[in-house]
């Protein structure tokens, strides 16, 4: 699934078409969009014989993907997918699993977009100085959306350099970001906070992590057996048991 959206405070007036004509650009087939609230998103495949996403909505939500049931390993249906939205941070990642971008929109007006612990579908975005969001799946719809280059992050460029790390909310191109797997970017007027809502050691039941680092871990492991004596087999040495 390829996809371009717009999330504003304000108004989406007049911004259907302009998504439509970018991403058409892109697939062969026809686009479709939803309109929920202060959230235009427009969406289609480029693949249609391979792509096996869908798309749930209801009237705050929207989820992009592949989805089904922790439990019974079912299909999850429009009627469950609009009760767990309700509930959203509570219920929504624990019920279902799979390929997904989530957005939804509280009464307040909140936004909260989820991206599942595998981050097969990306969701990149891009903050506009009145608060307004850009969404995409690609950094190139964001690029042709402003209609001006990206300038380069340099900084995030420097430290993929120096210390090969990747996963990172910035990303190579200035002003855009992307939403880790297993986080949830939350929205309150201009204010944009991303956090975390997956555990991954959440399959070993109840299992606190330890308040010590990795580098105090060894040291205190270290000193534990510094002192001990250790015997060193001497090769060639005739051993009896």
């Amino acid at each position: 699934m390829i996809y371009l959206g717009w999330w504003s405070q304000h108004d989406i007036k007049n911004k259907t078409f302009a998504l439509t004509s970018i991403l058409q650009q892109h697939i062969d087939l026809q686009t479709s969009f939803i309109v929920r609230k202060n959230l235009v998103l427009v969406y289609g495949k480029q693949h249609p014989n391979q792509d096996m996403d869908q798309v749930w909505d209801n009237d705050s939500s929207i989820l992009l993907g592949r989805i089904f049931d922790r439990e019974r390993f079912g299909a999850i249906t429009p009627q469950e997918f609009s009760e767990l939205a309700q509930k959203f941070t509570q219920g929504l990642p624990k019920k279902i699993w799979g390929k997904y971008v989530y957005w939804h929109m509280d009464a307040t007006d909140k936004l909260s977009v989820m991206v599942d612990p595998t981050g097969q579908l990306p969701c990149f975005y891009y903050s506009l100085p009145g608060g307004d969001l850009i969404f995409s799946s690609n950094i190139e719809l964001i690029q042709r959306y402003l209609m001006s280059p990206l300038g380069y992050n340099w900084h995030y460029l420097c430290s993929y350099l120096f210390y090969g790390n990747s996963s990172s909310i910035q990303t190579p191109f200035k002003g855009v970001e992307e939403i880790p797997p297993g986080c949830v970017l939350n929205v309150i007027s201009n204010t944009h906070e991303i956090n975390s809502f997956w555990n991954p050691f959440t399959s070993y039941g109840d299992f606190s992590l330890t308040s010590m680092d990795a580098v105090d871990v060894l040291d205190h492991d270290a000193h534990l057996y510094e002192n001990e004596a250790v015997d060193v087999p001497v090769p060639g040495f005739p051993f009896s048991d």
